[in-house]
C-alpha cells in the first residue's frame, strides 16, 4: 500500500475516533458534527499538508474547544460504533471524491447517516458514498457532469492535464474535453480513472448517467 494511501486511511480512522471522543464530553453528537463539517479545523484537515493532519484526536478537540466552544452544548450521544463509522465516512469520502467537508456535509447531514446506518454501514465505504451522493442528487434534481469532479481532482492534486493523459494512457485532447464537459465517460475511461484515482467504476457511469437522464 502506498505511504499517502496509508496516511489517508489514517486520518480516516483518526476522525471516526475524534468523533468517539466527542462522547466522552458529553457534546451533543449532532451538533458536534454539524458545527465541525463546517469549521476551518475541517478545512484544514481537507487541505493536501497541514500540521493538523499530523496531530492526534486529542490536540484536535482542544483546538474544536477553543475554536467553537460557543456552538457545542451538552446533549444527546449517539453510539460510539456510530459515531466512529460517521467521522470515518465523511473524512474516506473526501479523499474519494475531492470535495470539502462543508460539500459533503451538504449532500449528506448527519441525520441522513444516522437514517441509513443500519443498512450502509455493512457496505463497503465507497459503495456507501455512492448511494448516499445518488439519494442526494435524486433528491435535489441536479446532476453535474463528471468532467466536474475531475477538474477538481486534477487542481488538488496539482496535475496538468498533459501528464494525467499521459499516466492514463489516453490522449490530452480527451482529458481536456471531459473537463470541459464536451466529453462523456465512456465504460473504458470510466475503468482507467477508477484505477488512477481508487475509485469505484460505478462512481463515474453513475455520475455520468445521472447528467445524461438529467440534461436529456
Amino acid at each position: 500500500m502506498k505511504v499517502n494511501k496509508k496516511l489517508q486511511l489514517a486520518l480516516c480512522d483518526m476522525q471516526g475516533q475524534l468523533f468517539v471522543k466527542s462522547k466522552d464530553y458529553g457534546y451533543d453528537s449532532q451538533k458536534f458534527i454539524k458545527t465541525f463539517m463546517q469549521s476551518k479545523i475541517a478545512a484544514k484537515l481537507d487541505s493536501k499538508f497541514n500540521h493538523l493532519q499530523w496531530a492526534g484526536k486529542e490536540y484536535i478537540i482542544e483546538e474544536i474547544q477553543e475554536e467553537l466552544s460557543s456552538k457545542l452544548v451538552i446533549g444527546e450521544c449517539l453510539d460510539k460504533e456510530v459515531l466512529y463509522w460517521c467521522g470515518y465516512l465523511y473524512r474516506f469520502w473526501h479523499f474519494y471524491t475531492r470535495e470539502s467537508s462543508k460539500d459533503i456535509y451538504k449532500q449528506a447531514p448527519i441525520k441522513t447517516l444516522i437514517a441509513t446506518y443500519a443498512s450502509y454501514h455493512t457496505l463497503s465505504i465507497e459503495l456507501a458514498i455512492d448511494r448516499l451522493k445518488q439519494s442526494y442528487i435524486k433528491k435535489h434534481s441536479i446532476a453535474f457532469h463528471p468532467g466536474l469532479y475531475l477538474r477538481e481532482y486534477l487542481e488538488y492534486e496539482n496535475i496538468s492535464n498533459k501528464e494525467f493523459a499521459e499516466k492514463l494512457g489516453v490522449t490530452e485532447e480527451l482529458i481536456s474535453k471531459i473537463i470541459a464537459e464536451k466529453e462523456n465517460v465512456t465504460e473504458e475511461i470510466a475503468e482507467k480513472l477508477s484505477k488512477h484515482m481508487g475509485t469505484s467504476k460505478q462512481l463515474w457511469l453513475n455520475l455520468q448517467k445521472g447528467y445524461d437522464e438529467f440534461y436529456n
